[in-house]
């Protein structure tokens, strides 16, 4: 495994709210949040990159590396 290169942890998508099924404890790497006390990002909410991207991290490059350092 490359540290200059790391993997994603995450999933990559459009937003928590989709991908976690509506879970509103679930988190997301970009920061997003919904109204009414949702931390995760949704479709076009406060902090939502406005496209796909990854929920480790906030980066909406698929095939860019992770921007979070892992050990």
């Amino acid at each position: 495994m490359s540290m200059l290169k790391p993997p994603h942890s995450g999933i990559y998508h459009c937003c928590t709210f989709c991908s976690s099924g509506g879970k509103k404890e679930a988190t997301c790497g970009c920061g997003g949040t919904m109204p009414g006390g949702y931390q995760g990002c949704g479709h076009g909410h406060i902090g939502h990159p406005g496209v796909s991207h990854w929920s480790c991290c906030g980066s909406i490059l698929k095939h860019g590396r992770c921007l979070v350092f892992q050990k």
